[in-house]
């Protein structure tokens, strides 16, 4: 067999042996890797390890530790901005007029 055909012999099997061991490192990763629960829809993103709140009053995601807290009905809320926490606030207070 000529030098060409030795070479691609070797690449040909290079490739496969390759292909192999990544396939058997996925595999077994997946078995050692431990099971996640499934997300659910409320639970609260984090991001590069800081905890993210919603604002009730415009939607918007906050960090935790710039977020301005408000407790009501025994929770504690956090809002974006002082004009977010008055407008939620008037909100309560018309609810709780109307009731």
């Amino acid at each position: 067999m000529s030098f060409l055909g030795r070479m691609l012999r070797f690449l040909f099997w290079v490739v496969v042996i390759g292909w192999a061991v990544r396939l058997l490192g996925r595999a077994i990763g997946k078995a050692v890797a431990p099971k996640q629960a499934p997300r659910s829809t409320d639970q609260v993103p984090v991001t590069g390890g800081k905890r993210l709140v919603k604002d009730p009053a415009c939607g918007v995601y906050m960090a935790e530790e710039v977020a301005l807290p408000l407790e009501a009905n025994g929770e504690v809320l956090h809002f974006c901005s002082e004009e977010c926490r008055q407008k939620y606030g008037a909100s309560l207070m018309t609810t709780a007029q109307s009731a």
